[in-house]
């Protein structure tokens, strides 16, 4: 599934010029059982599956034998910090990078400390042509061209879906005085 999206669009043409190096390796590889289970039930019980960490920690484990030690490993999770422009450009400039790319109900959460990865988000609301579709527009702010406008209302967005889906993850994130301010308005505009 990832090698056939990695072949097409501009990340195939990069692969192709040589700017970028990809290797995906599939976890399956990486198991001892008869069945190559990458998942488990969760411990305490609940819906769905969980990625189980040995077979992650052995992909790393691989990579960094097979490859050298990734200068980032990164573990794609809702959870994570919010993917933003000037973090790509850092990673950018990073010349070997571990993605961890999640499924079910996530990962086993002793995986980041095992590897030494960190979490980013790459969650965020989009919109695009036309600007008003069914009867359903585009907001304002995205058609306005105000930058720091777009960032704030996209931040405010994300913080709003995990309040409404996931309050458990805004009740331990390391908030900034900005997200503070921001769910502050969210609350008392759902009060309204």
């Amino acid at each position: 599934m990832i090698e056939a999206a990695l072949a097409e669009g501009v990340v195939s043409r990069g692969i192709a010029n040589g700017v970028l190096d990809v290797k995906v390796h599939d976890l399956r590889d990486h198991t001892t059982d008869r069945h190559r289970s990458v998942d488990d039930v969760p411990y305490g019980g609940g819906p769905g599956m969980v990625m189980k960490p040995e077979p992650l920690v052995k992909a790393v484990e691989e990579i960094r034998s097979r490859r050298g030690t990734p200068e980032a490993v990164i573990l794609l999770s809702p959870q994570g910090e919010r993917f933003t422009q000037a973090e790509a450009a850092r990673l950018s400039q990073l010349s070997h990078i571990g993605l961890l790319c999640g499924r079910y109900e996530g990962m086993d959460e002793r995986v980041p400390e095992l590897v030494g990865a960190r979490e980013i988000s790459l969650a965020a609301a989009h919109h695009t042509r036309p600007a008003e579709f069914a009867g359903l527009k585009v907001p304002d702010v995205l058609l306005s061209g105000h930058h720091a406008d777009v960032r704030r209302w996209r931040k405010k967005t994300a913080l709003a879906r995990t309040l409404e889906r996931r309050p458990d993850l805004i009740e331990r994130a390391s908030l900034d005085e900005e997200d503070r301010a921001l769910l502050d308005e969210i609350v008392k505009e759902r009060k309204r």
